[in-house]
């Protein structure tokens, strides 16, 4: 998450000195009579359908885009946010103060802008390449307009989004109109469909990118063809909080932990599916070695890159979860959940890690917690372990772990409580992640953009 600060060192756009008066001051950030000087920020949007009443629908999503996008900003009212402001050794010396980072708001809410599109005889009907061609020629406009233009990200409300927000399915579409498909084409189509309120989640996420030097499409993967986009939503940045829960008239809690569980069982799929693509990164011969080294037989060793590959998709396709969801669970603490598990084993399948390993994922209320101060991780509990044995029998482990954790879990599978191996009281659990070991494959990097055990709460890795 972008702290203030960085979001207005971006929007900050005084006069070069050699462009000033000599007489003329250096313009302060924090002074009202210099607050001319920030741009403004948000995104060019694009309408491409002008049908019978489309004219209303193109309103209210306009309105919409702009109401929940402000209520969004509430993250950084949020207690959460003053948390993470009070870890924060290096705050430049304004923002020392809380009351400053909340003034500080104000200026940010007074910037954001949409910046309409509407003309049928240019526009209607384009499709997507179509509409990233009129950006490209708008671009040096935009930069002139919008910070962050040069994320070069806009909106786009075609017949499909104008039709959705009619049945009260308020979803828009968003484009990288810099993406093309020989350059970026193994990284999904450069668009997305993102509901209404995570227009500044996505802000943030490419102001994200840009700050920290990373590949801003990884979060916008799609392995499928381009025609499954128009019923996928836009899962968000897990380095985020979720900020479209500020963006909602509904603060029921039942709303938010719903939509918590989504976006976890999401991460968990999605990240592992990516951790197992870093075996076909790897040089495939090295496998082969392995395997003459293990003696495997010559008909089962791989003859090419290509026959690895195959393997990967299948494990990819053959990953499940296997969800349990019932308000019989609601409030079970670990031990609770061990029980719940001893009297009916989650032992359907033998390759499941139930049975195989006689372990299961847990999501509770800290999980849940943890996710809104951007930290992605699942309880990983035994429920065959028993007070005496080895260490506590469950662990926080990052939600791209999990293939790196089943790996684990085969090295050590006659002594699977060891994996999880802490020293400290049960209580420091809720506060240390799994590292993962050095001795292991690192799928996990695959999966994350950032560099391994970049949550404060861990350690560094060990080996089994």
């Amino acid at each position: 998450m972008a702290k203030i600060s960085e979001v207005l060192d971006l929007l900050w756009n005084p006069p070069r000195k050699r462009d000033r008066h000599p007489e003329m001051p250096s313009p302060n950030r924090f002074k009202p009579e210099d607050f001319g000087y920030y741009k403004n920020w948000g995104f060019a949007i694009y309408r491409t359908y002008y049908g019978p009443e489309s004219d209303h629908y193109w309103d209210v999503l306009l309105q919409v885009l702009r109401q929940q996008t402000l209520l969004a900003i509430g993250y950084y009212e949020s207690d959460d946010c003053e948390a993470l402001w009070r870890r924060d050794s290096r705050r430049h010396r304004h923002y020392q103060q809380w009351g400053n980072c909340l003034a500080s708001l104000d200026i940010f809410k007074s910037l954001f802008r949409l910046f309409p599109h509407e003309d049928p005889s240019h526009l209607e009907g384009l499709d997507h390449n179509g509409i990233r061609e009129v950006c490209r020629k708008q671009h040096h406009e935009a930069k002139q307009k919008i910070a962050g233009a040069k994320f070069c990200f806009a909106l786009l409300a075609d017949k499909a989004v104008l039709d959705g927000i009619a049945r009260n399915e308020f979803v828009v579409k968003a484009i990288g109109y810099d993406w093309d498909r020989v350059d970026h084409g193994g990284w999904g189509w450069g668009w997305v469909r993102l509901e209404t309120g995570r227009l500044l989640e996505l802000w943030e996420a490419l102001l994200l990118s840009d700050l920290q030097s990373t590949y801003k499409y990884y979060w916008m993967r799609c392995d499928g063809p381009e025609s499954d986009l128009e019923t996928q939503i836009w899962g968000g940045d897990w380095q985020l909080p979720s900020l479209d829960v500020y963006s909602q008239v509904q603060t029921a809690t039942e709303e938010s932990s719903f939509r918590q569980w989504e976006v976890s069982l999401d991460c968990l799929q999605r990240q592992t599916r990516l951790a197992m693509r870093s075996y076909i990164d790897k040089d495939w011969t090295e496998e082969v070695m392995w395997q003459k080294d293990k003696r495997v037989p010559l008909v089962s060793q791989y003859k090419s890159q290509e026959e690895r590959k195959r393997d990967v998709k299948r494990l990819q396709d053959l990953f499940l979860l296997d969800t349990r969801e019932n308000p019989s669970l609601d409030g079970l603490s670990v031990r609770q959940i061990r029980q719940v598990c001893v009297d009916d084993p989650p032992e359907s399948e033998e390759t499941m890690a139930g049975f195989q390993f006689r372990y299961v994922l847990l999501a509770d209320k800290a999980v849940f917690e943890a996710m809104e101060k951007g930290e992605f991780i699942v309880k990983a509990v035994a429920y065959d372990w028993e007070e005496g044995d080895e260490y506590w029998g469950w662990m926080r482990i990052p939600t791209g772990y999990l293939l790196d954790f089943w790996h684990a879990l085969m090295r050590r599978e006659d002594f699977v409580h060891r994996v999880l191996h802490f020293e400290g009281p049960e209580e420091d659990l809720e506060k240390y992640i799994w590292p993962g070991a050095i001795n292991l494959d690192d799928t996990g990097s695959s999966s994350e953009v950032r560099p391994k055990n970049h949550y404060d709460g861990q350690k560094k890795g060990f080996i089994f």
